[in-house]
């Protein structure tokens, strides 16, 4: 397998956006280097994905992590956003979403917004 330049790597960028749950915006976690975050990067190296948590050119997606309905809607709409800056910057090949508890019902509705926005 041919090795690939840092060039060619920064222009094929895999993201991994890792959503957290209730209670969680202040936790390590799911941060860059966080514990979870880190052992999925080493498991996705070591499996050959390009895919890392997080890139170089977009910030880490947190929300308040409150538990209410409304905090959940605003960050749905704030993760539209940051999803919607993933497909339109060229240098990100895919995005993968992982979520945990209430931050995957964030992003099931952030989802159905992208949806009805390509509607429109």
């Amino acid at each position: 397998m041919a090795s690939q330049s840092r060039s060619d790597l920064v222009d094929n960028i895999e993201v991994v956006v890792v959503l957290h749950g209730t209670f969680a915006e202040s936790s390590q976690w799911w941060q860059p280097g966080g514990s979870f975050t880190q052992k999925l990067d080493d498991y996705l190296s070591s499996s050959g994905s390009h895919a890392r948590c997080w890139s170089i050119n977009h910030p880490p997606f947190s929300w308040s992590g409150e538990n209410s309905e409304v905090s959940r809607i605003i960050a749905s709409y704030e993760l539209s956003e940051y999803i919607i800056s993933l497909e339109n910057d060229a240098s990100v090949k895919k995005y993968h979403v992982v979520a945990h508890s209430h931050g995957g019902n964030v992003a099931l509705r952030s989802l159905q917004h992208i949806k009805w926005l390509s509607k429109e």
